[in-house]
C-alpha cells in the first residue's frame, strides 16, 4: 500500500493564515482514494504539525503540494525536509503558483532540485497518473527517470537539465467523474475545526484572463459539476461542518444558466436549517438578467458585486480586463435599489498605464454611481499571474517591496518559514512618493465607501457637487481642521511604511530578530498585517467611549467647509442630521446586542435611497416627518460572530470586521 500525502499548508505561529477548507487538494485527494482504492492511503493536511506527526508514523511514498502564494516558502521548505528525511518519496507540486511556460517551469524546477515533478492546470488526472506509475513499477530503483519518460500529459520534469512533458494539460471535461472529497468523507476531520470555512466549487474556470489574478494564467474552460451532486455538498456540509459559512470558488456565480437553481437551493436551506449562515461569493463579471435574478435571491446573504478595478481603457486593454458599460451598470443599480439589494464593487491602485490623475477620475466616476460598497486595493504582484511575471515588470516598471502576509510565519521543530506580499510600490506611472500618499488615502476610502461608516454623508455631499476626489483632499490636506480621522490615517500610513522591506531576505531577518518576542505576544505579529491594522484603528475610531460621532463630525465639517451654496447653516443643519443617521446604522459588536432601533426624521430617507442618493436631501422634507426602522440585515451572522469574537477575546473585533460585508456590519433602513 502507498502512502499518498496530499498537502496545501496554512501558516499557523499564531492562527491558521488561510482560514479555509482547502477544496483543491480534497479533489485530486478523493480521485486517488476512489481511483485506487485499498491499495491507497491518502491523507489530506492543511497545518504542518499533523503532518510532521503522521510522516514519523507511516513515510510518504508521494507528497502532492498546492503551492500559491500564502504557502510557497513554507510548502518548498517542507518539500526539501521530506526528501532530506526520505530520499525515495516522490514530490509533486501543483496549484497557481506553476506557471504554463515551460521555460518558468525549467528555472523552477532547477533552483528547486527536491521537487521531482510539476503539474499545471486541472490536478486529479496528472496526480494520479504518476501514482499509477508508482504502483506499477513496484521497487524499482529510479522511478523518477522512468515516470518521466512516460511524458504524462499536464506534468513537467528535468532530465539532464532540460524541462520534459508531455500535453500542456490534463483537463477534466466532465467534473462528474471526480468524486466529491465531502460526500466521501475525505475532509470529515478538517470539518471539525471551526476556522476553517467550507468551500465549494460548482463551476471551474474563467474566460477572462485578467493579467493580475491567477485565474487569469489557468486553463479558461468553463465545466460545472453536476447540480444534484452541489446539492448534496451542501446538505452534508450544514449536517457536518462547524464552521457556519460557506464560500463558492467560482470566478464568475451566474455565467451558467443552472447557476440560478444553486442560488435558490442556497436560499432555501438558509430558510429552513439558517445555513449557510453567510456565503462568500464572487458575481459573474458581464451582467446579464440572470445575475439580476441570482443577486436579488442572495441579497439576504451577500450583496451583487460589479467590480471594475479601473475605468481607463487604457488600462483595462493592458490587463485584458472586460469593460463595463456604465449605462449598464447604472440600470442595475437601479433594478438593485428598487429591490433592497445591497451593491458593490472593487479598485485597484497601480495596474499597468494607471497614473494618480487617471485614478482619480475613476474614483470620482465609480463613486458617482453610489454603490453600497466599494473596495479599493493596492496592486500585488502575485505568483503565478502573468503581471508578476518578469516581462511585464520590465515592460511596465514596476518596483515591488515586501510585507509579511497575515500570520503568515511557521516556527516549528526547527524550521521556520514565513509569506511575504509583494506590493507594486511604484512604476513607469507612478512614484513611490505619490504610492505612500494612495495609502492615507486608502484608509480614509475604505472607512467611508468600503466599510461604509460615513457613506451617506459622501453621497450627500456628491448630491451638491461635491466630487469625491475634492472631498478627500480637503480633508487629508487639512489635518488641523479634521484632526480625528487625519490621526488614524497618518498612523496608518506610517505602521503600513514602517512594515514593509526592500527584499525578502531583509524582512525575513526581522522577522528572526523579533520572534522571541512574537512568542510571547503573538497578537502583535497579527497587527503587522494591514486587514488587522484597520481593524484595531477602526474599532478606536467607532466604538471608543465617545462613540462615533467625533469622527464623523471631521466629515460633516469637510463637507460644509467645500460647499458653495447660499445656506450654510441650513446645510449643516441638513448634514449634521445624516450624520446621526449614520451614527445609528453602526452596530458595535462590543455593545449590547439590539436587532433593531428607531430613526425620527423629517425627510423621507426611502424615497432618497431608491432615487439612488441623486437629489439633494432637502428635496425629500416631509411635513410631520416619519420614523424609520434601523434593522440588521442578517441577525444570526451578527450574532455569531459578536459571539466568537467575545469567546476568542479579539478586542479588535476580527470575526466581524472578516466575515461581514458592508451590508451585514450595518444595518439597513426600513419602513416600519
Amino acid at each position: 500500500m502507498l502512502n499518498v500525502y496530499i498537502a496545501d499548508l496554512a501558516n499557523d505561529f499564531v492562527e491558521i493564515d488561510n482560514k479555509s477548507i482547502p477544496i483543491g487538494i480534497g479533489y485530486v485527494g478523493a480521485y486517488c482514494k476512489e481511483k485506487f482504492k485499498d491499495n491507497l492511503n491518502v491523507l489530506p493536511f492543511r497545518t504542518l504539525a499533523p503532518l510532521l506527526k503522521e510522516m514519523e508514523l507511516a513515510p510518504p511514498d508521494i507528497i502532492g503540494f498546492g503551492c500559491y502564494d500564502w504557502n510557497y516558502h513554507l510548502s518548498r521548505k517542507v518539500a526539501t525536509l521530506i526528501k532530506n528525511k526520505f530520499p525515495d518519496c516522490i514530490t509533486v507540486f501543483g496549484g497557481a503558483c506553476i506557471d504554463a511556460d515551460p521555460l518558468d517551469n525549467m528555472t523552477f524546477l532547477v533552483e528547486n532540485q527536491h521537487i521531482d515533478f510539476l503539474v499545471f492546470g486541472d490536478g486529479e488526472f496528472p496526480f494520479s497518473a504518476i501514482v499509477e506509475q508508482l504502483l506499477n513499477l513496484g521497487k524499482s530503483a529510479n522511478k523518477i527517470k522512468e515516470i518521466s519518460y512516460m511524458r504524462i500529459p499536464g506534468v513537467r520534469t528535468l532530465d539532464k537539465g532540460e524541462i520534459v512533458m508531455g500535453q500542456p494539460t490534463d483537463l477534466v471535461d466532465d467534473l462528474g467523474v471526480l468524486p466529491s472529497p465531502y460526500l466521501t468523507g475525505f475532509f470529515d476531520e478538517l470539518l471539525q475545526s471551526s476556522l476553517l470555512m467550507s468551500i465549494i466549487q460548482n463551476v471551474r474556470g474563467c474566460p477572462y484572463q485578467c493579467c493580475f489574478c491567477v485565474s487569469g494564467s489557468q486553463p479558461p474552460k468553463l465545466r460545472r459539476f453536476p447540480l444534484e451532486r452541489v446539492y448534496a455538498e451542501i446538505d452534508y456540509l450544514r449536517e457536518n461542518a462547524k464552521h457556519r459559512i460557506l464560500r463558492f470558488s467560482d470566478d464568475n456565480f451566474g455565467i451558467l444558466p443552472e447557476d440560478m437553481q444553486v442560488a435558490e437551493y442556497i436560499v432555501k436551506s438558509n430558510k429552513l436549517y439558517n445555513y449557510p449562515i453567510g456565503i462568500k461569493i464572487y458575481l459573474s463579471k458581464k451582467l446579464n438578467k440572470r445575475s439580476l435574478k441570482i443577486s436579488n435571491t442572495l441579497k439576504k446573504l451577500t450583496l451583487m458585486n460589479i467590480s471594475f478595478q479601473s475605468v481607463s481603457p487604457e488600462v483595462l486593454n493592458n490587463i485584458k480586463r472586460p469593460h463595463i458599460p456604465v449605462d449598464r451598470v447604472a440600470e442595475n443599480l437601479e433594478f438593485a435599489r428598487k429591490n433592497g439589494i445591497a451593491t458593490g464593487s472593487e479598485l485597484i491602485f497601480g495596474l499597468p498605464g494607471e497614473s494618480v490623475a487617471s485614478f482619480r477620475e475613476t474614483v470620482d466616476k465609480i463613486i458617482e454611481l453610489r454603490f453600497d460598497s466599494i473596495a479599493l486595493g493596492e496592486l500585488w504582484l502575485l505568483k503565478g499571474t502573468k503581471l508578476g511575471s518578469q516581462t511585464m515588470r520590465d515592460q511596465y516598471g514596476y518596483k515591488g517591496m515586501f510585507m509579511l502576509g497575515e500570520n503568515a510565519i511557521t516556527n516549528i521543530d526547527g524550521l521556520f518559514s514565513i509569506e511575504c506580499n509583494e506590493i507594486a510600490v511604484a512604476s513607469n506611472n507612478y512614484t513611490f512618493e505619490e504610492w505612500k500618499d494612495f495609502i492615507q488615502l486608502r484608509f480614509l476610502f475604505e472607512f467611508v465607501i468600503c466599510f461604509g461608516y460615513a457613506r451617506e454623508l459622501l453621497f450627500h455631499a456628491l448630491s451638491y457637487g461635491i466630487k469625491a476626489t475634492d472631498f478627500f483632499k480637503e480633508i487629508l490636506d487639512n489635518p488641523e481642521l479634521y484632526p480625528t480621522i487625519n490621526a488614524a490615517s497618518l498612523k496608518y500610513r506610517n505602521k503600513y511604511i514602517e512594515n514593509l522591506f526592500e527584499t525578502e531576505k531583509e524582512l525575513i531577518d526581522y522577522v528572526k530578530r523579533n520572534m522571541d518576542t512574537w512568542s510571547r505576544n503573538k497578537e502583535s505579529v497579527a497587527s503587522l498585517c494591514k486587514t488587522r491594522m484597520n481593524y484595531e484603528l477602526y474599532r478606536e475610531l467607532l466604538f471608543n467611549s465617545l462613540g462615533s460621532s467625533v469622527v464623523l463630525g471631521d466629515f460633516v465639517n469637510a463637507i460644509v467647509n467645500i460647499y458653495k451654496g447660499d445656506d450654510p447653516e441650513s446645510f449643516r443643519h441638513l448634514t449634521n442630521h445624516i450624520k446621526d443617521l449614520s451614527n445609528g446604522l453602526i452596530i458595535n459588536p462590543l455593545a449590547e446586542y439590539m436587532e433593531s432601533k428607531s430613526f425620527k426624521s423629517d425627510y423621507d430617507l426611502m424615497a432618497w435611497i431608491e432615487d439612488g442618493y441623486i437629489k439633494p436631501f432637502s428635496d425629500y422634507f416631509i411635513n410631520g416627518g416619519k420614523t424609520f426602522n434601523l434593522r440588521l440585515r442578517n441577525p444570526s451572522l451578527i450574532k455569531l460572530l459578536t459571539e466568537k469574537d467575545r469567546a476568542e477575546g479579539k478586542r479588535n473585533c476580527f470575526n466581524f470586521f472578516r466575515y461581514t460585508n458592508n451590508s451585514q456590519r450595518r444595518r439597513v433602513i426600513l419602513q416600519y
